[in-house]
């Protein structure tokens, strides 16, 4: 179990390294951000679960700070 979970981190990571160069390589070409954020919720409803997640984090914090 313990070989099975070093290959899927090392997928991860590489995913993540991957992403990481293909945004650095972007930025050097010039690349527009507001561009790439309008194509991403297009796509994928980014903004929606970015004030999903933050909804569900204020809860969370609400809940164990009082």
């Amino acid at each position: 179990m313990k070989k099975g979970w070093r290959v899927i981190i090392t997928i991860v990571l590489v995913a993540v390294l991957l992403g990481g160069v293909s945004l650095a390589v972007g930025y050097m070409t010039g690349a527009e951000t507001t561009r790439i954020m309008d194509t991403l919720d297009a796509r994928y409803n980014i903004n929606m679960w970015i004030d999903w997640f933050s909804q569900v984090y204020n809860e969370l914090v609400v809940v164990f700070i009082s």
